[in-house]
């Protein structure tokens, strides 16, 4: 293929590789080779091996002061919760299986797989690990205040009665690697709301052009 020739030919230190070539990425001063292509279907796919590494760094550069305030803004939707389920719309039929389980009469998983009416039957109650993002309001500040192992009294949510057993909270800390993702969730936020602007500027332009005409 003559574009591929070009293409190699244009480049430094390059070496083959399995399925392609290696090289020097002409657009950074690197030592080592951070640039791979390949040739399918004519078409030439190359990938910038370090870019990843290089939105890291300015990412940790340029938010690395806001990210833990970042951090704990989000922290209730980084903490993983893992719980039993059951839910019955029947409120005698609840309290009659929360005191079978209680009394070790039934363990949960049987009673959640036969008469819990969500999809939580088919896990046997078994919900998570997960965080609570998209829980109820009402299943959240019950589980958020729950021990682990402990058991839960039936309580109504909308038309069901749920009860519910905590059964592994693990806390999200802030360390490096926390802080590296907070750092790219900020990045990509700023990337967002930048895109947007312009988008936004490219449309209010077309419409005053539209109007002159």
């Amino acid at each position: 293929n003559e574009n591929w020739g070009l293409f190699c030919y244009k480049l430094e230190k390059v070496k083959p590789t399995s399925n392609g070539i290696e090289a020097l990425c002409p657009s950074h001063d690197d030592k080592k080779a951070s640039l791979t292509a390949s040739l399918t279907n004519e078409k030439i796919l190359f990938k910038e091996a370090t870019l990843a590494l290089r939105v890291q760094h300015f990412s940790m550069e340029n938010f690395g002061e806001k990210a833990e305030a970042h951090f704990l803004k989000r922290k209730a939707n980084l903490d993983i919760f893992t719980y039993s389920l059951l839910r019955v719309s029947d409120p005698d039929l609840a309290y009659e299986l929360y005191l079978q389980i209680e009394a070790a009469e039934s363990d949960f998983f049987t009673v959640a797989n036969q008469y819990s009416e969500g999809k939580e039957r088919f896990s046997g109650g078994i919900v998570g690990p997960t965080n609570l993002v998209k829980a109820h309001p009402l299943l959240r500040k019950h589980l958020t205040k729950s021990s682990i192992g402990v058991l839960k009294e039936p309580f109504n949510v909308e038309s069901f009665w749920l009860v519910t057993r905590l059964e592994e909270y693990l806390e999200a800390k802030f360390d490096l690697t926390m802080k590296k993702k907070m750092c790219l969730e900020l990045f990509y936020s700023l990337i967002e709301n930048q895109s947007n602007k312009i988008m936004k500027h490219i449309q209010t332009q077309t419409i005053n052009n539209s109007a002159v005409e």
